[in-house]
């Protein structure tokens, strides 16, 4: 049996931290002022990525309220009263209990 020689591989030199995956994790927080609010977090997104020197990648944008969305859109004033128009029209002003097993 005539075994193979396999020449050694060369393995590429290790990629400096900059040109790999990188993550960063921050935290913005609003403080809403009414009911039905829309906020345009758009600056904020982009301070983040500008101050970690991030240059390609994706932001994940996550909401850990219950009552909270996230959508991307234009920010557009007649954009922005039609989805509140929506809004009220679908869910209006009903009164909401805040432990509804209180009732049964």
């Amino acid at each position: 049996m005539k075994t193979l020689e396999v020449p050694q591989m060369k393995l590429a030199p290790e990629k400096s931290r900059k040109e790999g995956l990188q993550m960063h994790l921050d935290t913005l927080c609003y403080k809403t002022r009414e009911r039905l609010e829309l906020i345009n977090i758009t600056k904020d997104l982009n301070e983040v990525v500008r101050k970690n020197g991030l240059k390609a990648g994706f932001v994940l944008v996550q909401s850990l309220h219950t009552t909270t969305a996230v959508f991307i859109n234009e920010f557009q004033q007649a954009l922005l009263d039609d989805i509140k128009s929506f809004l009220e029209r679908m869910v209006g002003s009903m009164d909401y209990f805040c432990d509804m097993y209180s009732l049964v």
